[in-house]
């Protein structure tokens, strides 16, 4: 029984440690992406301010917006001068204008991450990252729920060893 419990542990914490790269490389892709953002805001100022047509950078980075919003559930707004704002669940800016502000992941101390911005933790309000970080956090629960399990399993065995020990001593005399 006990190398059941050890090979499920083992499968869960695969499974957690696949989830926390995949939430790592998906923290990178958004980095890249809001500075494409960002990028492409002056890349469309620019053009527009000169009276040339924008549209092809504009669909440009509607695809990253569109990206962005599936990673992280961030929301939109573009303000007077053709510059997008995108923001996460509560209100934290991942650009403004040409200005970025990049996701961090800072390592815990059981060695999985957590997403931070500025030090602090970030909000995933939706999205494949609020999902990655959902999944991390569940099978977490299920690997702490599977200890306890054993653990249970095993006091109990001891218990009814040492009872069982108990009475043949009893019954001997």
């Amino acid at each position: 029984m006990t190398s059941a419990f050890s090979t499920t542990r083992a499968r869960l914490t695969t499974i957690q440690s696949d989830a926390d790269q995949q939430m790592r490389d998906e923290v990178d892709q958004l980095n890249s992406l809001t500075q494409k953002v960002a990028d492409l805001n002056i890349g469309i100022a620019n053009a527009e301010n000169t009276g040339n047509s924008a549209s092809e950078l504009r669909d440009q980075r509607n695809e990253a917006v569109r990206q962005v919003a599936e990673l992280t559930g961030a929301r939109s707004v573009e303000d007077q001068h053709g510059m997008v704002t995108l923001t996460l669940a509560d209100g934290q800016p991942l650009v403004s204008g040409d200005h970025v502000v990049s996701l961090q992941v800072q390592n815990l101390p059981s060695g999985l991450g957590a997403i931070q911005i500025n030090g602090q933790p970030a909000v995933i309000g939706d999205g494949r990252l609020r999902g990655l970080e959902d999944s991390i956090n569940a099978v977490g629960a299920q690997i702490t729920s599977l200890d306890d399990l054993a653990e249970t399993i095993t006091s109990a065995r001891q218990r009814l060893a040492h009872f069982g020990n108990r009475s043949e001593r009893q019954s001997r005399c």
